[in-house]
């Protein structure tokens, strides 16, 4: 069933809703997360910044983020300005997109969204 607007238009969803993360086959032990978009429109200047468990942060960023797409992302190929090199596990993501702010931590099954 579709959103109804009052003009005719079904009513859009919210980017958060459109927004997730995961392990690679959900597994951590394959070393990689998945951004996925599930969107209708193409993002653009999307930071995608992740946070190891000692606490560096490091980040990725794309131009553009097709429609109903996944990046996937290889930690143990992540390295910051600093020199620090990924290690451990993943403990928070936090997605920037449009000025807007989106942020997933470790949950017991995978990431979760945070509010």
């Amino acid at each position: 069933m579709s959103r109804f607007s009052l003009f005719g238009r079904a009513a859009r969803k919210k980017t958060t809703e459109e927004l997730d993360v995961a392990y690679k086959f959900h597994k951590p032990e394959f070393g990689s997360i998945i951004f996925y978009y599930n969107g209708q429109r193409r993002l653009t200047d999307v930071s995608v910044f992740i946070t190891d468990e000692k606490q560096q942060v490091f980040e990725c960023r794309y131009a553009t983020v097709s429609p109903r797409s996944g990046i996937e992302i290889e930690l143990k190929k992540l390295e910051n300005p600093a020199g620090g090199i990924f290690s451990g596990a993943v403990s928070k993501v936090a997605i920037y997109v449009s000025g807007e702010q989106y942020f997933f931590v470790q949950g017991e099954k995978g990431f979760r969204r945070m509010r």
